[in-house]
């Protein structure tokens, strides 16, 4: 069966009362989520989605989070898109894929009216998620990114970042941009609990820190900033192990003041063609300055190029940019 199905279905079968996914309306165990994902892939399928297809997305957090594991359980790869910028991305997106897109249009909501379906086979080398980029030149691309992508990343980040059953990440990165979709595998291969906000609010980000046990965070700059300027400097509590810090430059003032409030700040550095998280500093307290952001994670290898580029070489670096073929390169 396809990645994220296949680790679904292992935790469900291990802990099926588990906590596998909790937004502010409700939370799904992980049979709860499995059966759902079933649900979802039958959706799809009865509208035409065959497997290996890519299937564009746009909504809230939770539902792009339920569209990742119906695409999974269908064997589809999925595309998830900001809802405000979507109609107008589509075109040009259709374009690069040859139109041959196709839209998941029912929400969660419907699904319970299909009978579940068995997830379908899949391999490494299959598509599994596409995601929507502009990059650092402003080009619109869309980067494709394959099952053994997506688990090599996820293999090399819990090297660094270990999780487990029972931890509690804490996303509140959109789902469309791979730094919170990532979250999700991370979450499912290790059994743990996505807590899952619909954006960013420094309120209710700590107060869930402090009330549901969380374990690890992701979080961009200024992020961080809002929520020590919330806080007045209050350190985070014992069960916050990781706090993910990227997304942007992390400033020398904004460093030592985390550092000063005890937060257990991880800078790091990642893209959409490296599945995300790329290389990450553990031990900013040791030694930091402006930009470093440690060594690259296990698996990846970095140079720097004549322009002055860094190239990277690994398991998780992309398949290659939508084309109308899809062809890998």
């Amino acid at each position: 069966m396809s990645l994220l199905a296949s680790w679904l279905a292992a935790a469900a079968r291990d802990r099926p009362a588990a906590c596998a996914l909790r937004a502010a309306s409700r939370e799904w165990a992980y049979g709860e989520l499995l059966a759902l994902a079933g649900q979802g892939a039958a959706c799809l399928r009865s509208s035409g989605v065959a497997a290996g297809a890519i299937v564009g997305c746009s909504g809230a957090a939770v539902d792009l989070a339920l569209a990742a594991v119906a695409c999974s359980s269908a064997a589809a790869a999925l595309l998830p898109l900001d809802p405000l910028t979507v109609d107008s991305a589509w075109p040009r997106l259709q374009e690069l894929a040859g139109g041959r897109l196709q839209r998941l249009d029912a929400s969660p909501a419907e699904w319970s009216n299909y009978r579940g379906l068995a997830p379908a086979a899949a391999d490494a080398n299959d598509l599994a998620l596409v995601i929507a980029t502009s990059g650092s030149e402003g080009e619109p691309k869309a980067v494709m990114l394959t099952a053994g992508n997506l688990a090599a990343a996820v293999a090399a980040s819990q090297q660094c970042l270990p999780l487990a059953a029972g931890d509690v990440w804490l996303g509140c990165l959109p789902l469309y941009h791979i730094g919170g979709m990532s979250l999700l595998h991370r979450c499912l291969r290790a059994g743990a609990t996505l807590l899952l906000h619909s954006g960013f609010a420094a309120p209710a980000v700590w107060r869930d820190i402090n009330e549901q046990a969380v374990s690890h965070v992701s979080l961009v700059p200024v992020m961080l900033a809002r929520l020590l300027d919330a806080t007045a400097g209050q350190p985070p509590p014992g069960s916050l192990r990781h706090a993910l810090i990227g997304g942007g430059a992390l400033s020398r003032p904004l460093c030592e003041r985390a550092l000063a409030s005890g937060w257990p700040i991880r800078p790091s550095w990642g893209l959409s063609e490296s599945a995300a998280q790329a290389a990450t500093l553990l031990d900013p307290e040791l030694e930091w300055w402006p930009g470093l952001v440690g060594a690259p994670l296990p698996g990846l290898a970095a140079r720097i190029a004549a322009d002055g580029r860094i190239c990277l070489r690994g398991a998780q670096v992309m398949a290659g940019y939508l084309n109308p073929q899809w062809r890998p390169g």
